[in-house]
């Protein structure tokens, strides 16, 4: 009997809860009605030359690895869709979508809106929080204040009062605040920046483990894996095969995946060293994420998106990428395979070097297959199959063959993409073909995501 008691105020108290919570949703289940015109009656070009400023910043600031990157694009995504979302109602909040992501601040019902001014105040603010400024980089962080300036100037011009410029402009910078303060706390992902090599891990010994291949002796994000996904439950849903036993035996099907490396970089073509390199990445660039959001700002731009769409297409791409760096980083730091480089050089041939320098963390899997394979699911739901682009992001360049590469469809992409860790030496034949095919699962499970 005193169990049969004890269990009624519980039922009461959790009746409680869920009448509260209900009553909470509807409270926050109100009509939205706006003024003036809505976010797709405006172009895009505000968030492209606002992006094309971000990838500037992941290109020319220290410490902003490509899981960093990827995690500050999610955010920065995320902000500018609920910044204009409102501008369309018939898009739904990513609140109570996205991992412990709660309540965002709305508009005041009934009052005029302008989007290109909300846009313009939330990727302003929440550049300049994503992105603390160094001085060392001082002028380059002023840049931030300097743009934004600029459109406020520019939306004077048209003819929209203060008072709605204002308001559009706190709306903006209240969305980008309440973005920020949950990004927050995920403790892992938090200023990454600051922490990408700590000094706190201690690297695991073992058969075929990871080994450091230069100066740096403590891998990169080692505790990444733990960082707050996206969206709930997609690192568990993607998670790839085991990889192949490790051996030594000539006849194993491990030494076969180095042979297969040390074969194809022994034996590059030109046209896969212009491949390999393309696909590099590395240090001063704006990272493999940031290539995929380039692509996704390139069609924005190709296609003439409005507004709204430009927002979904952005922020969906970059919370893809990054919860695909998170699973990757999380197979990386629980196999830890060794590199290729470090298995050739102790089996096969002590004088092979790679065709690019090796990273400093685990092989398994492929951080650009799987971001790629992310990215190029996602962009293939938006746009369809079989979508012919060309890729411009590396255009201008003159430390590598920089000349646009075009593809019958976003899986071709993909796969270049990571062939072209091959041809780099730097990642197994299984490592790439995991990761394309665990990007792939991440996108599937950001489908459950209601947009419309």
């Amino acid at each position: 009997m005193k169990q049969r008691f004890s269990f009624f105020p519980h039922l009461f108290f959790f009746a409680l809860i869920l009448f509260v919570t209900s009553c909470k949703m509807d409270d926050n289940d109100v009509t939205e009605n706006y003024l003036g015109k809505k976010s797709f009656e405006y172009d895009a070009k505000i968030v492209a030359d606002w992006y094309t400023h971000t990838l500037n910043l992941i290109k020319t600031t220290s410490g902003y690895t490509p899981p960093v990157a990827s995690r500050n694009l999610g955010y920065i995504g995320v902000t500018l869709y609920e910044a204009l979302r409102p501008g369309n109602t018939n898009y739904k909040t990513m609140s109570g979508q996205l991992t412990q992501f709660g309540n965002v601040p709305l508009p005041e019902n009934n009052k005029e809106y302008y989007w290109p001014a909300v846009a313009n105040s939330a990727l302003a603010r929440i550049n300049t929080l994503m992105f603390p400024q160094p001085e060392s980089k001082k002028k380059l962080f002023d840049s931030i204040q300097i743009i934004k300036n600029y459109f406020q100037i520019e939306h004077r011009k048209f003819g929209i009062t203060e008072e709605v410029l204002v308001r559009s402009e706190s709306f903006g910078e209240q969305i980008a605040n309440a973005v920020y303060g949950w990004s927050t706390t995920d403790l892992i992902g938090h200023e990454g920046f600051r922490k990408n090599f700590p000094s706190s891990y201690i690297v695991p010994v073992g058969a075929g483990f990871w080994v450091p291949t230069g100066a740096q002796k403590i891998p990169l994000q080692p505790y990444w894996g733990m960082a707050r996904a996206f969206v709930p439950s997609s690192i568990a849903e993607s998670a790839p095969p085991l990889p192949i036993p490790f051996s030594t035996a000539t006849t194993s099907d491990f030494y076969n995946q180095a042979s297969t490396v040390y074969q194809t970089v022994k034996n590059v073509s030109p046209e896969q060293k212009t491949i390999a390199l393309f696909w590099a990445d590395g240090g001063g660039t704006v990272t493999p994420p940031g290539h995929s959001i380039a692509i996704a700002k390139q069609l924005i731009e190709e296609r003439g998106e409005r507004l709204d769409r430009a927002a979904e297409i952005l922020m969906r791409v970059g919370i893809a990428t990054a919860d695909a760096f998170i699973c990757c980083w999380k197979c990386k730091y629980v196999y830890n395979v060794m590199r290729p480089e470090t298995y050739i050089k102790q089996n096969i041939d002590a004088s092979w070097k790679p065709l690019i320098a090796t990273p400093p963390f685990p092989e398994y899997t492929s951080g650009h297959s799987s971001q790629s394979g992310a990215a190029a699911y996602v962009l293939t739901r938006l746009f369809g199959e079989n979508y012919a682009f060309t890729d411009k992001t590396n255009q201008g360049r003159k430390d590598i063959d920089g000349t646009p590469r075009s593809f019958n469809s976003f899986t071709d992409f993909a796969k270049e993409a990571a062939l072209s860790r091959l041809y780099g030496g730097i990642h197994y034949p299984m490592g790439n073909q995991a990761g394309i095919i665990s990007g792939q699962k991440i996108g599937a499970a950001h489908d459950r995501l209601n947009y419309q």
